[in-house]
């Protein structure tokens, strides 16, 4: 059953379809620089007040 879901295609907005592990992938990747983005923005903010 799990290998039924790694290769189980998922839509995306452009039409072209992607693994759900591809999915899965991308959207770890996504909350990471979500994060990362979050992290520069404090970091501007706090060297910007010196």
């Amino acid at each position: 059953m799990a290998l039924y879901n790694d290769v189980k295609l998922v839509s995306v907005d452009d039409g072209q379809p992607i693994t759900r592990k591809d999915f899965l992938k991308l959207k770890k990747e996504d909350e990471d620089l979500k994060e990362e983005n979050e992290i520069l923005k404090a970091a501007a903010m706090i060297l910007g007040k010196k």
